[in-house]
């Protein structure tokens, strides 16, 4: 989704997941690092390391998933996604972004000269992209229960 927003390059971009297999797989690092997209893992036992993806899973359960009923994962897929990038990533007002859409913020944020890359810096960044956090139950369309 990333990719697509960005037409294609994603250089740069920190993607948070989990720690499942396929995250962990040699296929999916490999491709990271051909995309030029730096991986970022929650650390084993840490509830707050995972806490932005864990949000965002939150968001999408109760914002969309529980107010529609799919017929297929495959259909599952496809509405989250186009949600995610239709809405969510694109209209939908973050607070952590300064009431702005993620993508709105990124773009103000790249767009505005920075004097170095301090750890404030580096903070903003990361906020700009916390729309960019995935776990399993996200990609794989599953219904969260409660």
């Amino acid at each position: 989704m990333a990719a697509a927003t960005r037409g294609g390059d994603v250089r740069g971009v920190i993607i948070h997941t989990d720690r499942g297999s396929e995250y962990c797989s040699r296929r999916f690092k490999r491709a990271c690092r051909r995309l030029g997209i730096v991986q970022s893992m929650g650390r084993v036992g840490s509830c707050f390391d995972n806490a932005v993806s864990e949000a965002f899973n939150s968001v999408l359960t109760v914002e969309y998933v529980h107010r529609h009923t799919f017929r297929t994962r495959t259909e599952a897929r496809v509405k989250i996604a186009t949600w995610i990038t239709g809405f969510h990533n694109t209209r939908r007002l973050h607070s952590v972004c300064g009431l702005k859409s993620p993508i709105d913020y990124e773009r103000d944020y790249r767009a505005t000269p920075r004097r170095g890359t301090g750890r404030i810096d580096r903070l903003h960044a990361a906020r700009g992209l916390t729309c960019w956090t995935f776990t399993r139950n996200a990609l794989a369309g599953r219904q969260h229960t409660s």
